[in-house]
């Protein structure tokens, strides 16, 4: 039996999966680590870590197709996808040179005042997508002012996924749909920006080659073939971002469609024939997985991680966030809509689409003493719905209604979410209790990408036919209506008073 490998380098692990020639999963396992975390606006990861517990990952499939029986040297592809926007700079020796500074870093808000400042609005149509502090861009000049020492030394800088790309074949090389990410990338041509690079005298020479998503970046090296005690060696597909790569896998590959994804982040992602963007950059335009076609996105920066913090930060949970919501599923769901008047605003990392404000901060309102913990919970589950509300109604004014939303990632399998979501967008739901994640989407691009699979497309219809479906309630969504109202005006009537608490709490050290 032939099988194709995907991994996922994620923001909290690593996750790899196998299939098999029908598409069928048949081994996945994942690696967990930490965000390093200096400062308040600081995020940060070490390369090294992600390339370990890459190789463990790897070495846990092998064995776990070795007890099915089957022949591990059958690895004939390795997909890899991952997380996108972070920024890993190599020294003329190929030796990662400072930690990765990842999506979720916010230090470059001064950068990003000066990029706007010298952006045209035609280029920044070109780049289309708003100038944000997640985005690679901010980080590169942040790096170049501030850390001369390191910025001399630099010979390629990179995007996470890709590092692993080099790791695995030696070769630096990205895609388009991550380098759509970077603020440095003309999206509708599909090639760096030459132009604004210079403007800011980054240099040409560190930026990768870029590749259509299902790319070959070269057979997996030698060595690696051998410490994995594979006869073959695997050819290396670079699939792509993980939200497209995500999208894909979930089945989202028409104009009618959209994904959600609820990761630690979440984004909402339509795909489109024709190159389209915001007027006003509130959602992103990128490049998509399939050749001639790009998508629309919103993004939230704390999907699943409003859940993630509750329970390890506030609650000191020890078990896993999604285990711990399973068991609190069907008090969650006896609740009524709304919480009880308990109002979660998700900006646990700042936010980015619609309202493109780092400085934004989570928050509950309309806490009484009748409230109990399940009241938080269910709250944090609706806010999150109605922060992907918010992303829909600016696609919708840009003509682009999805018929279905699919989900996935980690909390895309509790039914309670499902149903808000559904509520509350007041779209049709699909939801499928196996993992088809961005894993899954490598895997499947890489198995294409080396005519193991034939057509992806009757992989993804056969699988939707197992997806559960989930349809508002009139009743319920009426009452969401006005709940997502004060939802919105909460932002909007306090977002001063929030840049306020940001300078506030900048008095005192971060320690």
């Amino acid at each position: 039996m032939a099988y194709s490998l995907g991994i996922d380098l994620g923001t909290s692990n690593v996750k790899a999966m196998a299939i098999d020639n029908n598409g069928h999963i048949a081994a996945q396992t994942s690696c967990n680590y930490q965000i390093i975390r200096t400062g308040p606006d600081k995020a940060e990861q070490d390369p090294a870590v992600w390339w370990n517990k890459t190789q463990k990952a790897i070495k846990k499939i092998i064995v776990s197709l070795g007890e099915k029986k089957n022949c591990n040297s059958k690895i004939k592809a390795i997909g890899v996808t991952g997380q996108m926007h972070g920024l890993v700079a190599l020294d003329k020796n190929c030796k990662v040179i400072r930690p990765a500074m990842i999506w979720a870093d916010n230090r470059a808000q001064k950068e990003v005042l000066e990029i706007k400042n010298n952006l045209t609005h035609k280029q920044n149509k070109r780049l289309a997508n708003p100038v944000v502090t997640n985005f690679t861009a901010p980080k590169v000049l942040w790096l170049k002012k501030n850390q001369p020492e390191i910025w001399t030394k630099i010979y390629k800088i990179m995007l996470p996924k890709d590092f692993i790309v080099y790791s695995l074949t030696g070769n630096i090389i990205t895609d388009a749909s991550d380098a759509s990410g970077t603020l440095l990338f003309d999206v509708e041509k599909k090639k760096w920006a030459w132009d604004i690079i210079s403007k800011f005298n980054f240099g040409e020479e560190i930026f990768p080659q870029i590749l259509e998503p299902g790319g070959s970046a070269g057979k997996l090296k030698n060595s690696l073939a051998c410490k994995f005690n594979l006869d073959e060696r695997p050819e290396v597909i670079i699939a792509g971002g993980d939200a497209p790569v995500s999208a894909l896998a979930n089945g989202i590959r028409t104009e009618n469609t959209a994904g959600i994804s609820l990761g630690t982040a979440g984004q909402i992602i339509m795909p489109i024939k024709s190159f389209n963007v915001e007027p006003e950059f509130r959602l992103h335009t990128m490049a998509f997985i399939r050749p001639g076609w790009w998508f629309i996105m919103g993004a939230i920066l704390s999907a699943g991680y409003n859940l993630k913090w509750w329970f390890e930060s506030i609650k000191n949970e020890i078990r896993n966030d999604s285990e711990i919501l399973t068991s609190l599923e069907g008090e969650i769901a006896a609740l009524p809509p709304g919480s009880k008047g308990l109002i979660y605003l998700p900006y646990l990392l700042g936010e980015r689409s619609p309202i493109i404000d780092p400085l934004s901060s989570g928050s509950f309102f309309g806490l009484r003493a009748f409230h109990e913990e399940i009241h938080f919970v269910r709250a944090i589950m609706e806010g999150v719905a109605y922060a992907f509300r918010w992303n829909l109604e600016i696609a919708n004014e840009m003509k682009f209604s999805p018929e279905k939303i699919f989900l996935s990632g980690g909390g895309a399998k509790n039914d309670v979410w499902a149903q808000i979501i559904a509520d509350v967008l007041k779209v049709p739901v699909y939801q499928s209790k196996k993992r088809y994640d961005p894993a899954y989407g490598a895997a499947i691009l890489s198995a294409e990408s080396i005519n193991m699979i034939s057509n992806i497309n009757d992989i993804l219809r056969r699988n939707i036919k197992e997806y559960k479906i989930y349809t508002a309630r009139n009743n319920i969504s009426k009452i969401y209506d006005e709940f997502y109202l004060l939802y919105k005006s909460l932002y909007q009537d306090n977002k001063e008073k929030m840049w306020e608490l940001d300078e506030l709490r900048k008095i005192v050290e971060f320690e």
